[in-house]
Parts: C-alpha cells; sequence; structure tokens
C-alpha cells in the first residue's frame, strides 16, 4: 500500500529529496533515498479527504443550460455503465444535484397534494364527482401549454418550472369554475329550461370575465417575458413566467369551447348525479 509522507518545503525538488540520508552503514557511508528507491513526479492528490474512515474525491462541475435532474440521470448511466471498473469504489451523488433531486421529490408531492386538495374542494361544493373531474381536465390541457411554453423558449424543466406548475393548477381550474358556476345558476336558480341553447348563452355571458381574467394576468407576466432569463434575478422568475402564461392561454383558448360541450353532454346524461 501507499505511505504518504510529508516533507518541509526546502525539499521539493528531486535532487534534494535523492539526497536526503535516511541512516549510516557501519562504515560510515550513508545511505540516500537514490541509492534504495527511484524519485520522479507524478500526479496525485494534493489533499486525502476522508469519511467515516474511507477515502473519498470529489469532483465539481456546474451545469450551464440544461435541467438538473437529465445531468444526474446522465451521471448515473455513466458511472453504472462502469460499475465493474470501479474495483470496491462506490459513488455518491451531493451537492446541489442531490439537493435538487430532493427538492423535485417535495415539489412533486407537493403537486400532487395541490390537485387532490382542489379536487375535494369542488366536490364539495358542486357534489358532483363528474362536475369535479370536468374541471380538473383543465389542468392537463393548461399544462400543453406550458409544455409548449417551455420548449418554445428553450427552457429545460427546474424546481422554479415545477413551482409553476403547482401554480397552474390552481389557475387553470378557476375558468371551468366561473363558466360551470354561472351555468348552474342561471338553470338552477333563474329556471330556465336545460338545453344547449342555455349552456351556450351562460357561457357566452362568462366569456368576457374569463377572457378579461386571463389577459390581465398574462400582462401581468409580460415585462418578465420580455427581459428573458439571461436578465439577473429572472433565472426563477422566468420560468415560472412562461408556463404559468403558456397555461393560460391553453387552457382558455380550449376551454372556452370544451366545457359548455362536455357540460351539456355530462349534465344531459346524468342530471341526478
Amino acid at each position: 500500500f501507499d505511505i504518504i509522507l510529508k516533507l518541509d518545503g526546502d525539499r521539493r525538488s528531486i535532487d534534494a529529496l535523492n539526497s536526503i540520508i535516511l541512516k549510516h552503514l557501519p562504515s560510515g557511508q550513508p545511505v540516500t533515498v537514490d541509492m534504495i528507491a527511484d524519485v520522479y513526479e507524478t500526479r496525485g492528490p494534493y489533499e486525502i479527504k476522508r469519511t467515516n474512515g474511507s477515502r473519498r474525491m470529489g469532483v465539481q462541475f456546474n451545469i450551464d443550460g440544461r435541467a438538473s435532474t437529465d445531468v444526474m440521470a446522465e451521471v448515473r448511466s455513466i458511472v453504472e455503465a462502469k460499475t465493474d471498473e470501479l474495483n470496491g469504489m462506490r459513488f455518491e451523488i451531493s451537492g446541489r444535484l442531490k439537493e435538487g433531486e430532493d427538492a423535485n421529490k417535495k415539489v412533486l408531492m407537493l403537486a400532487m397534494i395541490s390537485v387532490l386538495l382542489i379536487g375535494l374542494s369542488l366536490y364539495f361544493s358542486y357534489r358532483s364527482l363528474l362536475i369535479t373531474l370536468q374541471i380538473l381536465i383543465n389542468i392537463p390541457i393548461a399544462f400543453i401549454g406550458a409544455i409548449l411554453g417551455l420548449w418554445i423558449t428553450n427552457t429545460p424543466m427546474s424546481i422554479a418550472t415545477m413551482v409553476g406548475l403547482i401554480a397552474l393548477t390552481g389557475i387553470a381550474s378557476r375558468n371551468g369554475i366561473l363558466m360551470i358556476s354561472h351555468m348552474n345558476h342561471i338553470i338552477e336558480s333563474e329556471g330556465r329550461a336545460f338545453s344547449m341553447e342555455t349552456v351556450m348563452h351562460g357561457a357566452l355571458e362568462r366569456l368576457i370575465p374569463v377572457l378579461m381574467t386571463a389577459s390581465t394576468a398574462a400582462l401581468a407576466l409580460l415585462p418578465i417575458l420580455i427581459t428573458g432569463s439571461e436578465a439577473p434575478g429572472k433565472e426563477i422568475l422566468f420560468p415560472v413566467a412562461v408556463v404559468i402564461t403558456g397555461g393560460l392561454i391553453s387552457s382558455t383558448a380550449i376551454d372556452l369551447g370544451l366545457t359548455p360541450v362536455l357540460y351539456y353532454h355530462i349534465q344531459k346524461r346524468f342530471r341526478k348525479l
């Protein structure tokens, strides 16, 4: 095994190392290093670090223009392909990559909890599983626009984009709530006959409020989108703005035509549910 020695700074040259006297023979002749060893320069660690008694070596790098999750997956695949060459060594990811992986898991769990809470709130409000599911359909529709926005702007997935998706779950549900609540009101409270004409009338009455709500939210995010992700401080705000704006566009555009049609056919077939 290797033995690491540390000498004084004045013995850095090879000649100085070779001339070190190790001992003297009975005859008085000195035994120097060059008599029993070959001294040469090579590369090695300038510092030996240990964790729990085992040596460790860190490899550090920065990520530019790629999601940390993608880089982590690629690093894992490369290391796993060379498992046989590790010779007893083990591989661990730490630092910001590890923190990012843990944060992504937490954000994903929060997203699931968010959708569940929205669904429960809608069900207790409307007392109808079908209407609840109809409103929740807006969420994947909004996600389509969000993903397209990320693709167009070449924005990688990150914690910021996932936070934007969580916010989008509530924003996307709002359009359906506005329309369906008004349709229920004109049929149940105003006593209008249930028909496609009545449903479309209710949808048209809520058209302007829905468009105004979506447009004001998009306009509020417009300055962030214009400045781009390269501006100082926009590394987090820009992905969130892209996700929310893209989701607003797709959910509003598709929801205006889809919600009345779905509402009519669902209510026509399952009026008592």
